[in-house]
């Protein structure tokens, strides 16, 4: 009974000091289904958004990831990509910058603010980017940002994405 006592103090201080951080056995949040008027030709497939939200690598959290090799990572309340053909295809160019944001709550008039930071460039170089609406769609009705984020050089980049209450952030080679 002795041993027992400290024990269950241990896991009570324990459970108490983690916050329960380890996504992969924690339970995914509900994703809201979004209302944004599409075109006629396109239709919504709420199956679709589901599984891309719970299947994308990443976490619902808002901190920044490392994306490394990955094409597309989610953070906080975006997924963004194709990581693996802008560090691939990268020339500086507005036609070679394209990145696609995708944010868990559109609402079809809300402007996209990126914050493009290097990494370990002194002085700081920083570069803001805005994109209005509207967007674009997937083949599954899913809307997204269209961008060029063009970046000026190569290296270690932070990009801070916010829409509204949606924020993300994503650290990548170039």
């Amino acid at each position: 009974m002795r041993r027992a006592i400290p024990f269950a103090v241990g896991l009570l201080i324990f459970i108490g000091c983690t916050d329960g951080s380890s996504d992969s056995i924690r339970k995914p949040a509900k994703v809201p289904i979004p209302h944004v008027s599409l075109p006629s030709s396109v239709s919504f497939d709420k199956a679709a958004w589901r599984r891309m939200w719970r299947e994308i690598p990443g976490t619902p959290r808002e901190r920044c990831l490392d994306v490394r090799d990955r094409t597309d990572v989610r953070s906080g309340e975006f997924v963004v990509g194709n990581f693996v053909s802008f560090a691939r295809d990268w020339d500086g160019t507005y036609e070679q910058s394209k990145l696609y944001y995708i944010p868990v709550h559109p609402d079809g008039h809300t402007p996209l603010d990126v914050t493009a930071t290097r990494l370990g460039a002194e002085p700081p170089l920083v570069v803001s980017l805005q994109f209005s609406p509207p967007y674009s769609w997937t083949l599954d009705g899913i809307p997204f940002y269209v961008t060029g984020t063009v970046l000026p050089e190569r290296g270690r980049w932070r990009l801070e994405a916010v829409a509204g209450r949606d924020r993300g952030c994503f650290e990548f080679q170039l």
